[in-house]
């Protein structure tokens, strides 16, 4: 299993946090999660956005009854970031 999904982009770095943010916002997350999402700048210009797969860090927690929030939680994160 991976832990994260991630997406390269060739814009700005500032322009990356706007984009990020605005899709962010789309899925109804304002601030919420953010320290799950990851914007760094990679040589050549390149910005990489990646976040965390909450599937994957909730496997150390038992309680099944968080898998169907996490599987929601992981839609929203992943259209964010093939939005980009």
């Amino acid at each position: 299993m991976e832990y994260y999904f991630s997406k390269t982009l060739q814009i700005p770095f500032d322009s990356a946090i706007e984009k990020v943010t605005e899709e962010l916002k789309k899925e109804g997350f304002g601030t919420m999660l953010l320290c799950n999402v990851i914007v760094q700048e990679l040589p050549d210009d390149k910005v990489e956005v990646a976040a965390i797969d909450p599937l994957a860090s909730m496997q150390a927690i038992e309680n099944p009854s968080l898998k169907g929030v996490a599987q929601q939680v992981r839609e929203m994160l992943k259209k964010v970031v093939e939005n980009l």
